[in-house]
């Protein structure tokens, strides 16, 4: 998987956001259309929609947790508690390595000390991807 982190942080340098780089490397495994993926997660680089909050490689995580854990019933939806949890786990296992899932505090706007740069953020968000959320995709 080593190879998917490269080709998201590729992306990433291509021009698209954070978010749409962690989400669009696993397009194939999730079935989902690439096209569908990009509109879906435009909004949510540099830390959602600009505003440097939460990173948009770890929101592109969090899409995909939903994509993974959802049952996809709209009208009687039974999953939502558990894929708000594995969302939280998601941002925690990144806070407990870096103190922060803030893109402000990781890019170091106040104080000058990066903590980690967009690509390594694009990359553990990916390991995280792989670590986390893959295994449950295979067992659907």
């Amino acid at each position: 998987m080593e190879t998917r982190k490269k080709l998201a942080v590729e992306t990433w340098k291509s021009g698209l956001n954070c978010a749409q780089a962690v989400l669009l490397t696993y397009s194939d495994l999730l079935g989902i259309d690439k096209e569908i993926l990009f509109k879906i997660s435009e909004g949510f680089g540099s830390g959602l929609s600009g505003l440097k909050r939460t990173c948009g490689a770890l929101m592109g995580a969090v899409i995909i947790a939903g994509i993974v854990n959802s049952d996809g019933n709209y009208n009687h939806p039974t999953t939502k508690k558990q894929t708000y949890e594995l969302g939280q786990s998601i941002i925690a296992h990144f806070e407990e390595k870096y103190k922060t899932s803030q893109c402000y505090d990781l890019k170091g706007f106040k104080d000058g000390k990066v903590i980690l740069p967009c690509n390594l953020c694009i990359e553990e968000a990916c390991s995280i991807v792989e670590e986390m959320l893959l295994p449950r995709l295979e067992k659907k």
